[in-house]
């Protein structure tokens, strides 16, 4: 399959798919989650691949939605790209295989959400950071909190949600 947002390979029995918009800082669009849908389903229904790494090209993993595609829209599209969001996350859930997030940089907002979704994740020490960080931009998408909730304590996705802060692996899991 050929996509315009992420490259998808496999070797020995491992796919790897890679969020490849580097330039925007690997932010998610309707488009892009519509082929990371259709290429996981595709790689369920073959199952060549044993585990997924879902990684994201350049320094950051993801930042989340590209907030352009979602300024400025009539709500029926915000709605189209939330539903496209929705059947991403049950797509992740529903997969055959085991997807482990390789987070090497930033991971917020719905960045911080696709790799929560994942059912383990990899992080840097260094580098890596997460956050769910819409109350910079005056207004917090609560659609995250679901799979974080799943991942980090309780009151620590809370502080998460209410601060904005970017937190290490480590302070996450805290």
């Amino acid at each position: 399959m050929d996509f315009k947002y992420i490259l998808y390979e496999e070797k020995d029995e491992i796919g790897i798919l890679t969020l490849n918009r580097p330039d925007k800082r690997n932010a998610l669009g309707r488009e892009a989650e519509e082929e990371i849908i259709a290429c996981l389903q595709d790689a369920g229904r073959r199952c060549d691949a044993k585990v997924i790494i879902l990684k994201g090209a350049g320094e950051v993993f993801c930042a989340g939605h590209d907030r352009k595609e979602i300024l400025n829209q009539p709500v029926g599209e915000i709605r189209r790209l939330f539903h496209t969001s929705f059947n991403m996350m049950m797509t992740m859930r529903m997969a055959p295989q085991c997807i482990i997030a390789q987070v090497q940089g930033i991971a917020m907002a719905g960045g911080c959400h696709l790799a929560a979704a994942c059912d383990l994740i990899t992080a840097g020490e260094e580098k890596a950071r997460f956050g769910m960080t819409g109350l910079i931009y005056s207004y917090n998408c609560s659609t995250p909190t679901v799979a974080v909730s799943r991942a980090v304590p309780q009151k620590k996705c809370m502080e998460m949600l209410m601060s904005a802060n970017l937190y290490t692996a480590r302070e996450a899991e805290a």
